[in-house]
């Protein structure tokens, strides 16, 4: 187990308001030595935050475009919406 530090995360719009608050709080009730920063970006930066470590993990959405492939970085889908 670490002693804290910072987890820099990042998510389009609609993860910030739907899927990220629940998320953050259990991690933040589950482990309050961790400093959650959160940035709200479209996926193409946050891809590329990823990609230059500026993040530590990403929400990211593979619509309308499809994810930009970026060597290095797991994805992991996380819901499916029907168009």
């Amino acid at each position: 187990a670490g002693d804290g530090g910072a987890l820099h995360t990042g998510a389009f719009a609609t993860a910030n308001i739907a899927l990220l608050p629940a998320a953050l709080r259990a991690l933040k009730d589950a482990r309050p030595e961790i400093d959650v920063v959160a940035a709200e970006n479209p996926t193409g930066t946050l891809m590329r935050q990823l990609a230059d470590g500026t993040l530590d993990l990403a929400v990211v959405s593979d619509y309308p475009y499809g994810l930009p492939s970026a060597d290095g970085i797991t994805t992991t889908v996380l819901c499916e919406d029907d168009l």
